[in-house]
């Protein structure tokens, strides 16, 4: 069904209780309530919208094949292919119309462009979802205006095109217009970067996510399905926080590929020695981000000993471009149950920090959590 208000050339389209309920049921599975009420509009203007463009006989299709909450956990917007164009849907509460305003992601990253945006209002007191103006990624791009602060393009109400029949019958049509303006490729990231991103990002205490590191890092990672996936359910908590490092088979040389050895990270030392007791040493290093500025090196040693238990040794370093480790820097052991067991914090001017050295059985687990301010990442382990 569709409405007739005051401009009749914009989309009207009624919102059913069963719509409302079953939009609603379907946005629980996001991690925090700011998500949940994203993907709740999202989800109701997108099938709103679909289904009657499906009525009108339009050729449609969502654009994503994986579950949109996983991309409403991140971002907000829907997309989805009409005929041969991609469209863009940016849907609010706000009951003026005095602006489009479009995540960087929908703009910036070159597999994400669409060819049109459109914006829509969903007023749930009255039910209903009007879509209300359009424009193109050309038009975006060119005289949108930028706000670093919450990375979003912004349009004016006043130079969107409002005549949705036009645009509708444009579309049947398919009538050529030149919608997309040249967008940069942006820098691929190794998978121990996307690995040590999604670590971080996974933090429940980060509100925003897309705003927690540089664009540069967060468009090349979400860019990849199988790594937006990988942070959107780690978020949800569908999955641990950071995969488990089973440290037994690093005695027989077996390693997980975030983990180098520590020459590779500019360490002075030797990832296999052996020491003047004739025990055998392994170690490891894994570059750690705490912010979009700082990171540090964690440094992992091993040891058999001879009552055929193993020994454990944690040590922190600044990362290579940096002589100091960040002030207030804390490395804490924890049991599996999340027990706090031990803790050192970096002082100014430390260029590295210690846990005491332990001994365990193997199958024993514990978990490690590198700690700055706000911004903390976690490991867990098993030897």
């Amino acid at each position: 069904m569709t409405f007739l208000f005051a401009h009749p050339n914009q989309l009207w389209l009624e919102l059913s209780d069963a719509n409302l309920s079953q939009a609603w049921e379907q946005s629980q599975i996001c991690s925090s309530s700011t998500t949940q009420w994203r993907a709740y509009l999202n989800r109701l203007s997108l099938n709103r919208l679909l289904s009657y463009a499906q009525e009108e006989s339009h050729s449609v299709q969502v654009w994503l094949e994986e579950p949109l909450s996983n991309l409403w956990e991140l971002v907000d917007g829907s997309t989805f292919i009409l005929g041969n164009k991609r469209i863009l849907l940016l849907a609010t509460e706000a009951m003026d119309e005095d602006e489009l305003r479009v995540p960087q992601e929908w703009i910036d990253i070159p597999e994400w462009v669409a060819d049109y945006y459109l914006a829509a209002q969903v007023n749930l007191d009255e039910q209903y979802v009007q879509v209300w103006g359009y424009t193109t990624h050309k038009t975006l791009k060119e005289l949108g205006q930028y706000d670093s602060r919450d990375r979003t393009y912004s349009l004016e109400g006043s130079s969107l095109f409002q005549d949705l029949s036009a645009f509708w019958l444009s579309q049947q049509l398919a009538i050529a217009e030149a919608t997309q303006a040249e967008v940069l490729p942006l820098s691929p990231l190794s998978s121990e970067q996307s690995a040590n991103l999604i670590e971080r990002l996974s933090n429940p205490e980060l509100r925003e996510p897309r705003l927690a590191i540089p664009f540069t890092l967060w468009g090349s990672l979400v860019a990849n399905s199988r790594w937006r996936q990988q942070l959107s359910q780690r978020r949800q908590g569908q999955s641990q926080s950071t995969p488990l490092v089973r440290l037994s088979r690093w005695l027989d040389n077996l390693f997980e590929t975030q983990w180098q050895t520590p020459e590779t990270l500019n360490l002075a030392f030797s990832s296999r020695r052996r020491t003047p007791d004739r025990t055998t040493r392994i170690q490891r290093a894994k570059l750690i981000p705490l912010s979009a500025e700082e990171a540090v090196i964690l440094l992992v040693e091993l040891a058999f000993e001879d009552d055929g238990r193993v020994g454990v040794s944690l040590q922190l370093f600044p990362s290579t471009d940096q002589r100091y480790l960040p002030e207030a820097t804390q490395l804490t052991l924890l049991s599996e149950a999340g027990e706090i067991l031990q803790t050192v914090q970096a002082r100014r001017g430390d260029n590295s920090i210690r846990l005491p050295r332990f001994k365990c059985s193997v199958g024993f687990g514990f978990r490690l959590r590198v700690t700055l301010n706000e911004h903390h990442v976690t490991q867990d382990f098993q030897v």
